[in-house]
């Protein structure tokens, strides 16, 4: 399809005409650093270890490398998530969450498929995961790099870049067995751009509500690039092993249900109460899983041991244990309609629809504030849910806001580019209602049909 971008939504640093050695260029001249010498390599080409990993989920297998501590795909994903397009209005552009290069297949076979950012810190299949900054520096620490300001690292990067398919040439050595390919980028204005020159993969830290950071390499300079994309474009996405999956302990994929009506999450060993309303079964209690990506109401600890984390919608996707799932809006309405409630639809008279009469069964019996007219706001608790208000964090901030009126968690349902549908329980009501997938909410995970217990 075409990609059609509003010239205010062109990224800072990644604008049509911006190559990634003029950024290199600029990051250069920025550091005042533009002619310091390489450092000796940190890791000898005799400590790579190489195998293979086979994706479960579409039977394709990768090679993999192990580069300093780190395991890497040496290769670009190529997993086909099924994601097409988004429309954040129906008079707006719509962009592609995934696509092959020039929509070729063949150049998905060779350069993997490219995603945008959202679609990318989904796309890696259990014990992997998009790569952090931290993770992209400790590679480039790992070959031999020499950090620069901006964000640039001065890499021989002929050592990470493969023999062949570079253009002008750009092939490199692949010393490490990274075997970095140019398979370019999703650009706006209808076309793509990069391949045989440019290699740009996602990082999974944000910016803003609208960039998130990359690396990239380009076919004619040896630096290894940070920058800041548009998260509609479309990249490359190399994955790295989860290092829990590295450890003689349990497997992060790992859930151990108890016999007593509680599981453990294998990721932490942390234990959850767990009921059974309706068609599903539920946590009863609000995830606190770390992801790395999540917050604590006064940035607390003990606050997320009784209230859960707060995560964004893009974390709170990946964040439920193994065999479980963040529940889309078909489990809330279930959950709505066993505790006893009526539907409300939308009627243009208020903000959202509604499930009326299901709050207060749902809700803890302790921890919620006075409503407005000087009355206890606590539940009855009748099914064992245990709604708490656990706060909010809302977009462009990075501190919980705690309402002890109102509980809110995120739903699976996107409904736009931007946003995705959650659900409040305040009252006697189960509301729901959409935000900014960048604002943070709790996580109840439902069990997954399949899941043994």
């Amino acid at each position: 399809m075409m990609y059609i971008y509003k010239m205010t939504a062109a990224p800072k640093t990644h604008r049509p005409a911006t190559t990634l050695l003029a950024l290199a260029a600029l990051a250069v001249v920025a550091a005042g650093c533009g002619t310091c010498a390489e450092r000796k390599d940190a890791a000898a080409v005799s400590d790579t270890i190489s195998g293979t990993f086979t994706d479960p989920r579409d039977a394709k297998t990768y090679r993999t490398v192990k580069i300093g501590k780190q395991t890497w795909m040496a290769e670009n994903l190529n997993f086909k998530t099924g994601r097409y397009m988004c429309c954040e209005k129906f008079s707006d552009p719509c962009y592609d969450y995934e696509a092959c290069y020039g929509a070729d297949d063949d150049n998905c076979r060779k350069y993997g498929r490219l995603y945008n950012w959202e679609t990318a810190m989904q796309a890696c299949p259990a014990g992997w995961r998009l790569p952090s900054v931290a993770d992209w520096d400790s590679l480039a620490r790992s070959v031999g790099g020499h950090r620069h300001k901006k964000g640039v690292w001065k890499v021989n990067n002929k050592k990470l870049k493969s023999k062949d398919g570079w253009i002008d040439g750009g092939n490199g050595t692949d010393d490490y067995g990274f075997s970095a390919l140019p398979g370019g980028f999703g650009g706006g204005s209808g076309h793509f751009r990069g391949i045989g020159t440019e290699a740009v993969w996602w990082s999974a830290e944000e910016d803003d509500a609208d960039y998130a950071n990359s690396r990239g390499i380009d076919h004619k300079d040896t630096m290894l690039i940070r920058w800041n994309g548009y998260k509609m474009y479309l990249q490359s996405v190399r994955c790295v092993k989860d290092s829990a999956q590295t450890a003689d302990t349990i497997p992060a994929a790992t859930t151990i249900y108890n016999g007593d009506g509680t599981f453990t999450d294998g990721r932490d060993g942390r234990r959850y109460r767990m009921v059974s309303i309706g068609d599903f079964t539920w946590m009863a209690e609000n995830l606190n899983f770390d992801t790395g990506k999540s917050w604590c109401y006064g940035s607390e600890e003990g606050s997320c041991e009784k209230y859960g984390r707060v995560y964004d919608w893009n974390t709170a996707m990946k964040a439920c244990p193994a065999g479980w799932s963040l529940p889309g809006s078909d489990a809330w309405d279930n959950l709505g309609q066993a505790a006893g409630g009526k539907w409300m639809p939308l009627t243009g008279k208020g903000p959202t629809s509604y499930w009326s009469g299901a709050g207060k069964k749902l809700m803890s019996k302790t921890g919620w504030g006075k409503t407005w007219d000087g009355r206890s706001g606590n539940g009855i608790d009748e099914f064992g849910f245990s709604a708490i208000p656990a706060g909010t964090v809302y977009p462009g901030e990075n501190n919980v806001r705690l309402d002890a009126t109102a509980g809110r968690w995120w739903t699976s349902d996107e409904y736009s580019c931007t946003h995705a549908r959650f659900r409040k329980i305040s009252g006697n009501e189960m509301y729901s209602d959409g935000h900014h997938k960048s604002a943070g909410y709790s996580v109840r995970c439902v069990q997954d049909s399949a899941a043994s217990r």
